[in-house]
């Protein structure tokens, strides 16, 4: 192509994903966003940031952290990611914790929810030593943003007192 066509060409292009864009905002105005689309639109947000950074188990991510957010829509979670995969974190609400006393199947054996609510700050805590730490995202519920390992733990810590509080009651 010559210059002025490249030029034309990449003009139309430009246009083209402008009306495109408005048509796509302007059709969420009459037609509110599905559950779905909501969280798959979170999940690319955070597949582009963490898959520069894997090397291995990249199914950590395109595949089990993509049922794990479509199975908890809009759940609070923080996310971490490594060169051997990713490691994702539900913050469960209170429904979802066992009932006070009950044991429920939990990884290799059972577990009440006191060891459930524990592991958050556990598995936190153990994301340096698994070399997940290049990449630290917390999905509040709203928005993505990337945080410290720091923070995390911070949240985590807050999460667990919140949690523990409304189980002593």
């Amino acid at each position: 192509m010559e210059q002025a066509e490249l030029l034309d060409y990449g003009i139309k292009q430009t246009e083209i994903a402008i009306r495109d864009k408005n048509h796509w905002e302007n059709r969420h105005r009459l037609y509110p966003f599905t559950q779905e689309e909501k969280v798959l639109g979170i999940y690319e947000e955070l597949k582009e940031k963490s898959l520069p950074f894997i090397q291995a188990y990249h199914d950590d991510l395109l595949v089990h952290d993509k049922h794990d957010m479509l199975a908890n829509p809009g759940r609070e979670f923080l996310h971490f990611t490594g060169k051997c995969g990713t490691h994702l974190i539900m913050l469960l609400e209170y429904e979802d914790y066992p009932k006070k006393d009950e044991l429920v199947p939990y990884l290799f054996s059972h577990a009440d929810r006191w060891h459930i609510l524990k592991s958050v700050s556990v598995q936190v805590d153990c994301m340096k030593n698994c070399q997940r730490t290049a990449l630290i995202l917390h999905f509040d519920g709203k928005k993505l943003e990337e945080i410290t390992l720091q923070k995390a733990k911070d949240i985590a810590r807050d999460y667990t007192e919140k949690m523990g509080r409304r189980f002593k009651v």
